[in-house]
Parts: structure tokens; sequence; C-alpha cells
């Protein structure tokens, strides 16, 4: 039995420096408030803050940490993204604990060439940002102590002789209890090949089953099988919208997405559906949901997402939602249909550029490279919520963001708090003339915008556009093509 560890460190760091790429060099720390003393989590890279810290000592650690509150639901549907590409590639795979999956690999082989080529398929399904490893050995012990263990985001493999390699490595790495642990250390017992010498009666005396396993797994003895995770009867796909909003065009926009990433999944290819759910969080009110019955089943997300967007024209939300559920329902394989016998050459462009997106990242080493631009409402008074840009990869469809994002500045301010110079690029620019101004006041909004906006001319003779923020205080540039 061969399996491979598909291994995320500090997973809840990484999807929220995800969604909040502003903090991507800063120090972060997830904090969660639930259970009445606030506790880390979970922490960035660069954070001196550790998981099982209090907030108090955290900050007292690191100063200038950013604290993010934990957001569970959001992490467990990253993840849930993550299982389904490792489905992808094989179809024996076993969530564990949050970042951790398990993958029986034996038999894949000639599908992919040889078991590292089967590992790099693995380590390749899953997105770039969250830097994992994937470590193969001949249990799930041995797996995740070889992808535990390796220094890099990457593939490790066991070596033959698993109790050698295991036998230096430290204790804290078993998962076992804390309190085993150290009272192994008060024995003077610190690595695995110490406890491998110990004698197992003595352990079970002293520690009960735990003692037998701690043993075992030192022993490189661990008989555990992949359970494989049943696939679920729906596809639920979720979307955080960039900002709360009425906009009739930004929901229909994000049915788009959601019901194309939908139809991407493996469960519905060259499947039908025959009902779609629709949830939103409803700002100062109840959620809004719709239910959409298909007449007949549907195997194309452009169709489908026709018959949702008609329903929600002709029921919208009277108040601004902050995001959307789509759930995929009643889904079937095809009947008397030939579908999925012959792809349509007409729909392999969006394919094709969603392929060179993925190549593009792979050597950039950065996110979503290509785009396309929907506009959801070019009539607001606020740019940034007039248009989004929204990753041509569909999966990468929950990193949607606005297009005409301002960005922060420093001003020096005159009469009248009207602009004097500003700061760019390390380097101080005084503004010679002001060309226009005007202001507004969103006070209804759930999140309400006031903003002075200045068109300026600095020394150099550039034009800019920046606005001071009346609620936050601050200044930003706005950029041009969205003035």
């Amino acid at each position: 039995m061969r399996i491979a560890c598909v291994l995320i460190t500090h997973m809840r760091a990484k999807a929220e420096l995800q969604r909040h790429t502003h903090l991507k060099d800063s120090p972060i720390a997830v904090v969660d408030r639930t259970n009445g003393k606030p506790l880390v989590v979970d922490s960035s890279a660069g954070a001196s803050a550790r998981a099982g810290m209090t907030l108090e000592q955290a900050m007292s650690y690191h100063n200038g940490l950013i604290i993010l509150d934990a957001e569970e639901p959001y992490y467990r549907r990253v993840f849930g993204s993550v299982i389904e590409a490792l489905l992808q590639v094989g179809d024996r795979v076993e969530p564990a604990e949050l970042g951790t999956a398990y993958a029986r690999i034996d038999g894949l082989e000639l599908l992919y060439g040889g078991e590292k080529a089967v590992a790099a398929a693995l380590l390749d399904a899953v997105p770039m940002h969250l830097g994992a490893r994937v470590g193969v050995g001949g249990s799930k012990f041995a797996s995740y102590i070889a992808a535990r263990t390796t220094s890099a985001p990457g593939v490790a493999v066991c070596p033959s002789d698993t109790v050698g390699f295991l036998a230096p490595l430290p204790i804290k790495l078993l998962p076992l209890s804390d309190e085993l642990k150290n009272s192994l250390r008060g024995f003077g017992v610190h690595s695995m090949g110490e406890v491998a010498s110990l004698s197992r009666d003595m352990l079970i005396d002293r520690f009960g089953r735990e003692g037998r396993l701690a043993w075992e797994l030192c022993r490189g003895i661990d008989d555990r099988p992949v359970v494989p995770i049943k696939q679920e009867a729906a596809i639920v796909e979720y979307a955080s919208l960039p900002f709360a909003s009425t906009s009739i065009e930004l929901l229909l926009t994000t049915v788009d997405i959601l019901m194309q990433r939908a139809y991407s999944r493996p469960q519905l290819r060259h499947r039908l559906a025959s009902a779609a759910n629709l949830t939103s969080t409803v700002t100062g009110g109840m959620p809004w949901t719709q239910s959409v019955r298909f007449k007949d089943p549907v195997g194309d997300w452009k169709s489908a997402s026709q018959l949702v967007k008609d329903r929600i024209e002709a029921h919208s939300p009277d108040a601004p939602v902050e995001d959307l559920t789509l759930t995929i329902g009643d889904i079937r394989a095809e009947s008397g249909r030939q579908l999925g016998l012959l792809e349509d050459v007409r729909d392999r462009k969006p394919d094709r550029i969603a392929d060179m997106d993925r190549k593009l990242r792979a050597r950039m080493q950065s996110v979503p490279v290509l785009h396309r631009v929907v506009e959801v409402a070019p009539w607001h008074p606020v740019p940034e919520m007039r248009a989004l840009k929204v990753p041509v990869d569909p999966a990468h469809y929950d990193a949607f963001t606005p297009l005409h994002s301002p960005i922060p500045v420093t001003v020096r301010e005159g009469e009248a708090r009207r602009p004097l110079a500003v700061r760019l690029n390390k380097g101080w620019r005084k503004i010679v003339g002001i060309d226009d101004l005007w202001r507004f006041d969103l006070w209804w909004l759930p999140k309400p915008v006031a903003r002075s906006y200045f068109s300026v001319t600095d020394v150099g003779g550039r034009r800019l556009v920046l606005f001071r923020d009346e609620n936050e205080d601050c200044w930003y540039r706005q950029p041009l093509s969205a003035a």
C-alpha cells in the first residue's frame, strides 16, 4: 500500500492572506473568539505569535501584529475546494484535519508515469498560494512525517527504512496528546527512536492505548486505511462579494461565476442537474433565498445560469446582499442523450485561456494573472463598485476583486484641508493646481461612503485624482481610468 499525504501548513493564515492581498507581507495572527478568551489558532510565517497563545500574549510577543478573526466556514470551503481538486487526480482521497488529506496512489503509477509523477500531480492540484507539501510512504504516518519534515513546498518520499527515518525525529511530531509527550520528556525521552527502544508493555501500563500507539508509530507500524470520501449528491459554491450592494448586475454576474465553477467540478462532468438553490446574507435582515427546479435536466452552466438569473430578475432581494451561496442538486447521469461524447470546439477557447493562465502563474510564481472585466454598476459614484476583475481560471473564481481599487497615500494639507503635496514612490510631489473637485456622501449604504475628490496637477505636469475619506479621515489616490 502506497499513501500520499497532502499537507498545507498554516492553512488559515494562508487563506486569509489570499483574500486580504494587501497584508501579504504583514505579520498576521488568526484569533478564535468563540470560546470566551480569544486564542490564536494560526499565524503567518513572519509572526512571532503561535497557536494556543492568548490574544494578550500574541500582542506582547510581536509589536505591530495584525489580528484577524477566525472564520472557520471559509477555511472549510477553501479546504473543500482542495479536496475536490485532489479527487480529479485519484478517487481514493480522505480529508483529515483542516489542511491534511491522504490519498491512495498505488495503481495510479501507470496512468501518470510513476509514483513521483502521481505525487507531483497531487501537488499541482493544490493552489500555489497554499504552499502544499506532499509526502509519500507505506502508511499514513510515514507519509505525514515525510511531508511534515520537508523544508519547503514540494514532494518528499519516506525511505524504505521507515524505522531508521523516524528514529532521530523529535516526539513533538507524534499525533498524540501533549500530556503524553510532556511525560516522555520528563523521563528523558525526546526522539522517536528512544520511544521505539522502550518496552511496549511499559508504555501500555503507563499511558494505556495512547502508549501502545506511540510505540507502534515510532516503529513504523501503522495499518490505518485510507477511507475515501463519499461523493456528495450536491455541489456547493460560495462567493463573498467585495462589497454589500443592491446591484442586480453584481448578483447576476456572481451567479454566472458560481455556476461556471460548479459545472467545472468532476461531479458534474458529463452529468445533468435538475435543481439550484441560492442563499444570500442580507444586511440588516433575514437571509434571502430562492429555489429553482429545472423543467428539463441541464448539462451546461450557461443554460442553468440563465434559468436562475430569470428567477432573480423576477424576485430580486430588496436589501444589500453580502455574499451568495449556490447549491446544485439532483445530479444524475445523462440518459438517452449524447452530450458528453463529443466536446464542442466553440467551447474550448475559455479552457485554453484558463490553461494559459495556469502556465503563466507557474512561471511567475503569482496569483491569477489573466482576468476579464465585468461591469456590475457602471453608474455608481464609487469607482471600485462599478466593475470587477474576474480570474479566467474557474479554480480561482472566489478571488474576484474591484477593478479600480483606491491606493492609500500620504498628503500634506493646506487651507480648507486642500492637498498641497502627495508622497509618491517614497518622494514628495508638490501640487501646483486643483483642476476640479467634487464630493458625495452615500450615508444610506450599509457601510456609508463620504469622499472629497480633487483632480490635481503635480509639479511635473502629471494629472492625479486624490480623495479624502471623510469617515476614516485619510487620503487615497484613485486610478485615472475610474475618475
